[in-house]
C-alpha cells in the first residue's frame, strides 16, 4: 500500500520547489552579506557555498522529477542536522576572529 497518493506528491512538489529556492536565495544573500562585511567566520566562508549547493541541487533534482520529494525528507533532515552541529562546532571551537572585543565595545 504506498503512503503517498499521486496528488500529495504534486502538493509537496510545488511546496518544495517554492521552498527550495526560497532557501536558495536566503543562504545566497547571506553568504553574500557575510562575503561584503568581511565575516571571517569559517562556517559562513565554507559551510554557506556548500549549503547552497544543496539547497539548488535538491530543488533542481525535485524541479526536474529526478526523484520524489517525499524521498528528499530524510536527507535533508539529516543535513540540517549536520548542519546545526557543524555551526555549533565552529562557533565553539573557531571563534570568529573578527567579532569586536567586548572591551572595545563598551561605552567607557
Amino acid at each position: 500500500m504506498p503512503t503517498s497518493s499521486p496528488a500529495i506528491e504534486a502538493a509537496k512538489r510545488r511546496v518544495y520547489l517554492f521552498v527550495g529556492t526560497l532557501a536558495s536565495l536566503a543562504t545566497l544573500a547571506v553568504w553574500l552579506y557575510a562575503l561584503r562585511f568581511d565575516d571571517s567566520s569559517p562556517f559562513n566562508r565554507y559551510g554557506l557555498p556548500a549549503v547552497l549547493l544543496y539547497d539548488l541541487g535538491v530543488t533542481w533534482a525535485i524541479a526536474t522529477r529526478r526523484v520524489r520529494p517525499s524521498a528528499t525528507e530524510p536527507v535533508t533532515l539529516g543535513v540540517l542536522g549536520l548542519l546545526f552541529c557543524a555551526r555549533l562546532l565552529s562557533d565553539v571551537a573557531l571563534p570568529d576572529v573578527a567579532a569586536p572585543s567586548s572591551r572595545s565595545a563598551s561605552w567607557c
